[in-house]
């Protein structure tokens, strides 16, 4: 029997295990999910992993923010609405920016760095600027930017010798900090790459997959692997009829965010009240969801959202925000005060 180990992201129980008739599950608490995961994916023969699991469970949460806490990972994120013709420009363009940064370089490296940046934006006839800090998940083309962020919202066509660039930009950052490439494709479906392109996409990462310098990582929702598995034109259908070593992670089925932390609310012995939420309860949410700030505010909207349906005050104290070990961006923070 092959022993297959799925990971339940955001469940209560830690550290249980339970003998199940074709596999084992583990069940492990946030502060050990990272290395578990790391530690699978790196074992596997494939370096592309499928994280699956119900909305709110922390997966992107735990991809975009516990791998951040490898020095030697290098992060880079799309998500839905990228459109296929600006994907490798974009990869190529992240690929840049990480190795810009990166000291000790040798001349040759550098020397090809340049080389790259020139000849990409030559051949592209576009020059698209990218803000410092921009994420490429808002710069597919025709994605409106946010904030200071530039884009080029003209359709980006690339040549052939986007793949052996960004291979060379992959091949720098592994040999001069040894650092591992993980492309997150943030519930990637078909309307990430519509008709004929995700063989496109695919073939550029299958291009990138060289061993033991990247990880490619899909989260997605147990619903959305569901609709998609039955379409050929799908992302994850063409991954898993070529990649059958793949094993989703994650809880399928299981509760999201919000029942998660009521699950946790009934067995402290606490429920859902009429009256405000007092300080000392928003701290002990916050508690509860254990430093994920995704579960806290989703929590907070769907408590406000009751609130408003029946006409019942229940403001939000911001007293709770040391329980919550994240930082928070301007918006999830403009949310919660008001």
């Amino acid at each position: 029997m092959v022993e297959t180990f799925r990971f339940c992201i955001g469940t209560n129980a830690i550290h249980q295990r339970c003998n199940l008739e074709d596999e084992e599950k583990i069940f492990v608490g946030r502060s050990e999910e990272i290395d578990h995961l790391r530690e699978w994916a790196e074992s596997q023969d494939s370096n592309v992993v499928l994280l699956t699991g119900p909305a709110g469970s922390g997966k992107t949460s735990l991809v975009h923010r516990a791998f951040s806490e490898y020095p030697e990972f290098v992060r880079i994120d799309f998500a839905r609405g990228m459109k296929p013709e600006s994907f490798p420009y974009l990869l190529a363009m992240e690929l840049l920016d990480a190795c810009s940064q990166l000291s000790n370089l040798s001349t040759d490296d550098t020397s090809r760095i340049k080389d790259i940046q020139t000849n990409l934006m030559n051949d592209t006839g576009v020059t698209t600027t990218i803000a410092a800090g921009a994420s490429a998940k808002f710069l597919g083309a025709g994605v409106e930017a946010k904030g200071s962020q530039a884009t080029e919202t003209k359709p980006i066509k690339m040549p052939d010798s986007d793949v052996p660039a960004c291979r060379h930009l992959a091949d720098i950052l592994y040999r001069s900090h040894h650092k591992h490439l993980i492309l997150s494709l943030d519930e990637a479906d078909s309307e990430l790459v519509p008709g004929i392109a995700p063989a496109y996409v695919l073939g550029l990462i299958r291009a990138l997959e060289m061993p033991d310098h990247s990880v490619t990582i899909w989260p997605t929702r147990d619903r959305q692997i569901r609709d998609n598995s039955s379409s050929m034109k799908s992302v994850e259908k063409q991954v898993f009829s070529e990649r059958l070593t793949l094993c989703g992670l994650g809880d399928d089925g299981g509760p999201g965010a919000v029942e998660i932390l009521q699950s946790r609310f009934a067995q402290a012995g606490t429920s859902w009240s009429d009256s405000p939420i007092s300080s000392e309860v928003a701290e002990f949410i916050g508690r509860l969801s254990r430093g994920n700030i995704r579960e806290f505010i989703r929590y907070t909207r769907t408590a406000l959202e009751e609130s408003a349906r029946s006409g019942k005050n229940a403001p939000i104290e911001m007293s709770f925000a040391r329980e919550v070990p994240a930082r928070w961006s301007s918006g999830e923070f403009d949310f919660l005060k008001n």
